[in-house]
């Protein structure tokens, strides 16, 4: 599902960071890096098929993006991120 909803360009290198890590999860850390990949994995593929998308990230990188603090456009972050630490 991930690699179908990857872009093209991202393919080789999710599926060499995959290898990676299903060879690592043989040791119980290495499984949680896999979870971990394949999470992170899904949310890029959600914001890689944006349009736009590539473009924002050259942004970031340049150093030139139009950002905004989180607090600002979730208002109820730290409520959130407190209510997710304790269920972990």
């Amino acid at each position: 599902m991930i690699l179908r909803d990857l872009p093209e360009r991202e393919h080789a290198g999710f599926l060499r960071w995959y290898h990676q890590a299903v060879d690592a999860a043989h040791d119980p850390v290495g499984y949680q890096r896999l979870g971990w990949l394949l999470h992170v994995s899904s949310l890029t593929a959600a914001a890689a098929g944006q349009p736009g998308y590539y473009e924002e990230l050259a942004a970031v990188r340049a150093g030139t993006a139009m950002t905004m603090p989180v607090t600002d456009v979730i208002p109820d972050w730290a409520e959130q991120v407190a209510a997710a630490r304790g269920r972990q």
